[in-house]
Formats: structure tokens, C-alpha cells, sequence
């Protein structure tokens, strides 16, 4: 009997290609099968038949666990980067010559499952590396195609294996489950890179429809958004994107409403408890809006934001506050882009919900008239204001103050202009609203120019003459809040003008002079109603009701009964009826004709 050698690892011999590996791996097979075929050769022989149990029983399957051990980490030199066609007839000689040797033991089907599970692992290694973290590309065809010209021919080699055919099943399964697997633990860069994205999204699709694992890919869309989206870092336009995105994504999918209310659901609840979830959705869709040549109301992404909250009304009651702001940063009275934006969404929510921002802009209209007639009249174009219908603005905080003389000589000119061409209105002004356009010159020569609010340039006003002023003192002038007059106190900290030192503000640098080069103040208009404009009998809630009505039809023009009384009550004025608007015909107030009421004429 020859003696037994211990077989050299295969790990320790260097190979540089697979007909190489495949000459090295048959030496290692031949000395790894000496010790099985002593036992054999012992369990052969006349020996005592207890003698034969006992190595049958317990040495022998020592001796092939053994075996297949080492030969398991033989295979694991048996790389992509070895894998050459050209070979495979050398290999597949080597192979054959193998499962020959290995069927006299009756262990060949131990070393072809080897070798079925090396080849999953190298086939798994394949495609995390060509996945890796870029999405733009698809990947799928090209791993279908390696395991038919890199793999299958292998598998084919062990051709005394009666479980090659199910081999094959199983490595193509492969390919579409680890993919599935990968994709899904980057399912939240898929999702945010949408629709660059699209090609790995297709292999998505495609794997899972032969797993049937859509639930897997639920749990780990809810899990990497409640870990890296729905947070208080991340701001809420980037989570409104992200859900749009996420919606796209499960339509391509075919993620049936129920399995996508799963992952939207948590989403649209947590962008209910961020204050600025509604006016971001606005901006969106005006955004979207703007990009859109046709009609607005068939585009999907629309769909889906305005699904966020489905309150039409609060939409368009957070577009007034938007476009209120909006209008009191502009500096000319150039309105081009809110009216679109205005039109946009008439076509989302209809005339009525929108009627509101459509007073706001015939303000803003009226408001460019004034200015011009101001102009005309004072030969100057230093003071521009808003003049607007305060029941239909959104309210403005503007925290009132007392205006120092100096900017309510400019206000007395516009008032003056204001009266000439509106009589029946009266114009109240909102004394920190607008903005005031000034020029500042330090004692060293240098100036600068800053818009910034009435309070701010009242503040400002107090140090022409005076270097240190009593925090007491200004805030009596003033007549402001301790909030207000230390917000402004920080702003003018800021750019190194005045500073507070205990009871005492102190400017940094003397301010020479300050110059007001432009003005824009914005006033509330309400109606001047005398004793000869209405008669004792009308019922208080109706003399109550004429400014309103008279508002109504300012900004509207003529309208029908109905509409006049729609309007009232949508607005939340109260009650009117037709008699109540006939009253008003025979007092004079309005005139009825062709079956519409408007003002009288005056």
C-alpha cells in the first residue's frame, strides 16, 4: 500500500490563468483522495467485519468532510479575472477526469454542489461590483450574458452531474435575486436620482417580477426614508422632492395603492407637522406650472402635490399669503409673473377660490395709477405705496409704530394726491410696512445704500445729531415694543453702525447724514360714509355691509345679485339678501342694470 502523503493546498501553488488553476486543482483532488482511497482499500479487504463498520461509520465520513473543506478552499482560487473561454477544453479534460475518480467513492455530487456554489459566489461578487453606486446604466442584460458565455459552460464540464439542468435554473435565478437584493439596499439614491436613475429602475422592475419580493423592497423604501428623509434636518422642499420621486418610482414599478400607501402615507403625515409644507407644495407647483405649455391640471407631479393636502381652499389661502409677500418686496410695480402665477392656478382651483389674489393684483393696478398720478402732480418719484382693500389681503403684523416727521412729511404729500382722485376712500398707512430706501454716509467718507424697513430708517433718523440716546428715550418717541426696537437695534449691530451699552444706544461711527432717497409705504383704503350716504331706516347690519359691497364691486365690476351675496358670504361678512340690495338701488348707493348692480355714480 502506498504511503500516504499529506496533499499540497491549492492556495499555495501561484496560477496566472484557468488552464493553470485547472492542472493544479487535479494534482490537489489526486492527493486529497489518497487518504479515501486507503480506507477504501481497507473496507475492500478481508479485514474484521467490525473493523469495516467502524471505518465505514466514522472514518470515512471524517476523511470526506475533510475533503471537501479543502477542496471548497481550493476553489476559492478560481477567480472572474481567471475565467478564460479559451481553456475550457483543458479544464473540462481535468474535470471529467475528476468526477471519474470521484464516482469510484461516490462523491462526485459533493464536488459539483462545490462547484454550483462557488460559481453562485463569484457570479454575486460580479454583480456588486458592476452595480456599485451608479444607476444610470443598466446592468442586467450584460449579467445575463456572463453567466451564459463565463458560467454555463463550466457547470456543463461536470457532465456526470444529474443536476446541471437545475444548476442553470438556479444561477439564472441568481442573477435576478441578487440584483433584486442589491437594488434594494440602494433603493433611496434610485429614488432621489430619478429619472437619471430610469435604466436601474428597469432591472428593479424586471427582478421583481421573477421573485414576487415586492413587500421586501417596502420595508427597506420605509426604513432608509424614516432614517435619512422624514428628520428635522432635512428641509421640506427636499422631502416634498423626495416624495415626488418616490411616487414616480412605485407607478414605474407597478406597485399596486394599496403597497404605495405604505411608504406615502408616513410621508404626507410628517410634512403635516412642518409649517412650511403648504407654501413649498404652492411654490412647487408654480414652479411646475411655469414649465408647463399645456394644461396644467393633466400633469402627474401636480396630481401628487396637490394629493398632500387635499383642501383646495388651503392652497389657495397660502398662495395669498406668498403672493402678499411678493408684492410688498417689489420695488416697481411690474406684476407679469404674478398674474401667471395667478392664472395658473385659477386653472387648479377655479375663478372663485382665487378671486381673493385677483383683488390683490387690481390693487396693485390701481396702486401704479396713484403712483403715476403722484408723480404727475409733485414732480418727484421718491414715495411709491400699495394702496390695498384690507378685507381681501391677508392680515399683515406690522407692528405699529409711531412714523418720526421726517417720513410723515413725504406721507402728507401722497395723501394729498390720494384724496384727489378717491374721495370716498380714506387711506390709514401701516407704519412698518414697505420699505425705505436709503443712503448713509459716515464721517471717513464712505457710504452705503440699504433698503430697509420704516422702523429700521426711524431708528437710523435718531443719530444725525446725536451719538449716544437713552434706550428709554428712543422707545418713547418711538412708541414701539421692546421686541421691536431691539430686533432693529441688532440690525443696524450688524453692520457696525449702533451698538447698545446697558440703558444706552451708541453709534459706532457718527452718521453725517442720512439720505431717503425713495420711500414705499403701503395704506389700507376704507370707505368714508356720512350721514347723507344712508338713511336711519336701514338695519345696522346692512349700513354695516356697504363698505364690503362697495369694495366688492370696486374690484369685481358689475356683478349679479347672487354673486354679490355669494361673495359676502364667502368672505364671512355676514348675510344679504336681494331686498337688502334694492335698498340700496333706491338710496342711491348702487345702480341695477342689465340684470347686474354696480356703484353709482357720484
Amino acid at each position: 500500500m502506498d504511503e500516504i502523503t499529506t496533499p499540497i493546498p491549492i492556495s499555495e501553488i501561484p496560477f496566472k490563468s484557468l488552464a493553470d488553476f485547472s492542472a493544479k486543482l487535479y494534482d490537489t483532488v489526486c492527493n486529497l483522495l489518497k487518504p479515501i482511497e486507503y480506507v477504501s482499500e481497507i473496507l475492500h479487504s478481508n479485514y474484521h467485519q467490525q473493523l469495516r463498520i467502524s471505518y465505514t461509520s466514522t472514518i470515512l465520513p471524517i476523511l470526506i468532510t475533510d475533503f471537501k473543506s479543502q477542496f471548497v478552499h481550493s476553489l476559492s482560487y478560481l477567480t472572474i479575472s481567471t475565467l478564460d473561454t479559451e481553456a475550457i477544453d483543458e479544464l473540462s479534460q481535468n474535470i471529467s477526469t475528476i468526477f471519474h475518480k470521484l464516482a469510484e467513492f461516490r462523491i462526485e455530487e459533493i464536488v459539483g454542489e462545490c462547484f454550483f456554489d462557488h460559481l453562485q459566489l463569484l457570479l454575486e461578487n460580479h454583480i456588486r461590483d458592476q452595480i456599485g453606486t451608479e444607476f444610470m446604466e443598466s446592468t442586467l442584460n450584460s449579467f445575463l450574458e456572463f453567466v451564459n458565455s463565463q458560467l454555463y459552460p463550466i457547470l456543463e464540464l461536470m457532465q456526470e452531474s444529474k443536476r446541471i439542468s437545475k444548476w442553470k435554473t438556479y444561477l439564472l435565478f441568481h442573477v435576478y435575486r441578487t440584483s433584486l437584493i442589491i437594488f434594494t439596499e440602494h433603493i433611496f439614491p434610485i429614488i432621489c436620482e430619478y429619472p437619471e436613475s430610469e435604466p436601474a429602475l428597469s432591472d428593479l422592475k424586471i427582478c421583481l417580477k421573477q421573485c414576487n419580493e415586492t413587500d421586501d423592497l417596502i420595508v427597506s423604501i420605509n426604513n432608509s426614508l424614516k432614517r435619512r428623509l422624514l428628520i428635522p434636518d432635512a428641509k421640506t422642499r427636499d422631502i416634498i422632492g423626495v416624495y415626488l420621486s418616490t411616487k414616480n418610482c412605485l407607478d414605474y414599478l407597478d406597485v399596486i395603492d394599496t403597497k404605495q400607501a405604505l411608504i406615502l402615507n408616513p410621508i404626507r403625515d410628517y410634512l403635516t407637522t412642518r409649517k412650511d409644507a403648504l407654501r413649498t407644495v404652492v411654490l412647487q407647483i408654480l414652479q411646475i406650472g411655469e414649465s408647463e405649455m399645456g394644461d396644467t391640471t393633466e400633469n402627474e407631479d401636480i396630481k401628487v402635490l396637490l394629493s398632500i393636502f387635499p383642501a383646495k381652499s388651503g392652497f389657495a389661502k397660502e398662495y395669498q399669503v406668498v403672493l402678499c409677500e411678493e408684492l410688498m418686496e417689489l420695488q416697481t410695480f411690474s406684476l407679469e409673473e404674478q398674474v401667471r402665477h395667478v392664472e395658473i392656478l385659477k386653472v387648479l382651483f377655479g375663478e372663485t377660490e382665487m378671486s381673493e389674489a385677483f383683488v390683490m393684483l387690481k390693487d396693485m393696478e390701481d396702486s401704479r395709477r396713484i403712483h403715476n398720478h403722484f408723480r404727475s402732480r409733485n414732480n418727484t418719484d421718491e414715495i411709491s405705496t400699495i394702496v390695498l382693500s384690507n378685507l381681501f389681503w391677508p392680515k399683515l403684523n406690522t407692528g405699529e409704530f409711531d412714523v418720526p416727521n421726517r417720513l410723515l412729511e413725504r406721507r402728507k404729500l401722497f395723501v394729498e394726491s390720494f384724496e384727489e382722485i378717491q374721495r370716498y376712500r380714506k387711506l390709514e398707512w401701516m407704519s412698518n410696512s414697505g420699505t425705505v430706501s436709503i443712503e448713509v454716509y459716515r464721517r471717513n467718507g464712505e457710504s452705503f445704500k440699504l433698503n430697509v424697513s420704516p422702523l429700521n430708517a426711524s431708528l437710523l433718523l435718531q443719530f444725525e445729531s446725536e451719538d449716544v440716546v437713552e434706550y428709554d428715550h428712543i422707545r418713547k418717541i418711538l412708541n414701539c415694543t421692546v421686541e421691536q426696537l431691539n430686533h432693529s437695534i441688532r440690525f443696524w449691530a450688524t453692520h457696525k453702525i449702533l451698538h447698545l451699552f446697558g440703558t444706552q444706544i451708541v453709534s459706532l461711527e457718527s452718521v453725517d447724514l442720512t439720505v431717503l432717497n425713495h420711500i414705499k409705504g403701503t395704506g389700507s383704503i376704507s370707505e368714508v360714509i356720512t350721514n347723507d350716504d344712508i338713511s336711519i331706516e336701514m338695519a345696522d347690519s346692512l349700513v354695516a355691509l356697504i363698505p364690503v359691497i362697495r369694495n366688492i364691486l370696486t374690484n369685481f365690476g358689475a356683478l349679479k345679485g347672487s354673486e354679490i351675496i355669494g361673495k359676502i358670504s364667502m368672505f364671512g361678512f355676514g348675510t344679504l339678501a336681494i331686498s337688502d340690495l334694492d335698498l340700496l338701488v333706491q338710496k342711491g348707493e348702487l345702480e341695477y342694470d342689465m340684470d347686474k348692480y354696480k356703484l353709482a355714480s357720484k
